[in-house]
């Protein structure tokens, strides 16, 4: 039994151990570290209010009908809201999204261009087989009789 106990002070009482240091962990979080539970917080140093306005924005997006009155309490489009939402929910900075309109916007940035610079014309062109096929097709009109 002497052994044993020789044994216990030497393992557990480092003599450079001290023991009025602050424990590492709570006592909340070693008990979810020895149930196998997640015992660190990834919104630890995030305060209270910005933690229960990214949980609101969060309900908020996960509710069709709370997104749109949110929508109609903020006189936005329900996509505007929704984008508004996500970067609250994202915890990026508040800041008023300035919507343009199509005619707003320079002609250099709505234009699209290929590689050699020339400009693209809506979709890609369609190939004429549909209508090749259509010709040897006889067309029948009924009369509504």
């Amino acid at each position: 039994m002497p052994h044993n106990q020789q044994y216990l002070n030497t393992v557990l009482n480092t003599p450079g151990q001290s023991s009025t240091q602050p424990p590492a962990f709570t006592s909340a979080q070693r008990s979810q570290q020895a149930r196998g539970k997640l015992y660190t917080s990834p919104t630890a140093g995030e305060p209270y209010e910005a933690r229960q306005k990214r949980e609101q924005a969060a309900q908020i997006l996960g509710n069709l009908e709370l997104l749109i009155w949110h929508a109609n309490a903020r006189r936005e489009s329900v996509a505007e809201t929704r984008k508004h939402y996500q970067n609250v929910q994202f915890g990026l900075p508040d800041e008023d999204v300035v919507w343009k309109e199509e005619y707003e916007i320079p002609l250099e940035q709505r234009v699209k261009r290929d590689e050699l610079g020339n400009v693209v014309h809506g979709s890609p062109a369609r190939s004429a087989k549909g209508k090749e096929k259509d010709k040897g097709k006889r067309r029948v009109v009924s009369s509504g009789l």
